[in-house]
């Protein structure tokens, strides 16, 4: 019987690792694949937005629609990048992870086997147990009984044997994959994110550039071309400026301040 609680302390380690990895791995896939479909949720609206941008630039002054253009197509190169993270998240961190399913599910069925083989050696000694004490004269019996006692051990010290075995290989997988799954994904992130931030810095650069005073000055013009006084180019102040002060000095620029 030392034998058996030796091998249920072993197989309840086992059982507890399998547990461990089935539990957290599941969560982990669960995670992963919700920030995936996150961020391929984060792609479509960003494409909707540069649609929208495209859309709302040609209906402004040409200084604006170009910029605005020119900006948009930044965030489409951005949605390009974002796509390629949402496939290798998917190829190299979710499906690696979805695997494990299958995996313990194996691991599982070597220890419903091993319990199948304990449960018959435990199952045979108490056979004999019962036979030595109602027949202790019958030693054929007996004999009998220790015989098949003697192959359910050795049956069960097999089993054993390979559960330790594909316990172990499934602690070096497990060990190796965690490692590889989370590089994995930290390196897709940081790819995603430097080439964002490339591409950023230029839809900045675009942004900053903008001259709304060109526009300005044109929106102006086609006010005064439709009213049929385009040679007022300039705003008229309010009050008559003195014949001693230019006129730039009592109207401000509308974009100085």
């Amino acid at each position: 019987m030392n034998v058996i609680l030796s091998r249920d302390t072993q197989v309840k380690i086992m059982e507890n690792t399998v547990s461990n990895a089935e539990k957290y791995f599941g969560q982990f896939c669960d995670l992963m694949a919700a920030y995936t479909r996150k961020s391929a949720k984060l792609r479509d609206k960003s494409d909707l937005l540069v649609k929208q941008l495209i859309d709302y630039g040609n209906t402004e002054n040409p200084e604006l629609r170009t910029t605005v253009k020119d900006f948009a197509e930044e965030l489409a190169k951005v949605q390009d990048y974002r796509q390629a993270e949402v496939e290798r998240l998917e190829v190299k961190v979710v499906e690696p992870l979805k695997l494990y399913r299958v995996l313990i599910k194996q691991t599982r069925a070597e220890i419903k086997k091993f319990n199948k083989a304990r449960n018959n050696e435990i199952k045979q000694l108490e056979r004999l147990e019962k036979v030595r004490q109602k027949s202790p004269s019958d030693r054929q019996m007996i004999a009998q009984v220790e015989s098949q006692v003697h192959k359910a051990s050795v049956d069960a010290s097999r089993t054993t044997q390979q559960l330790e075995e594909t316990i172990d290989e499934f602690q070096k997988q497990k060990f190796k994959d965690i490692q590889k799954i989370f590089l994995d994904f930290v390196t897709i992130e940081m790819v995603f994110h430097a080439k964002a931030l490339e591409v950023y810095s230029n839809a900045f650069q675009i942004l900053e550039s903008y001259d709304a005073v060109k526009d300005l000055e044109d929106f102006r013009a086609k006010i005064h071309m439709a009213s049929g006084s385009f040679h007022e180019s300039r705003p008229v102040a309010v009050a008559s400026p003195s014949p001693a002060t230019p006129w730039s000095t009592q109207v401000g620029h509308p974009f100085d301040n």
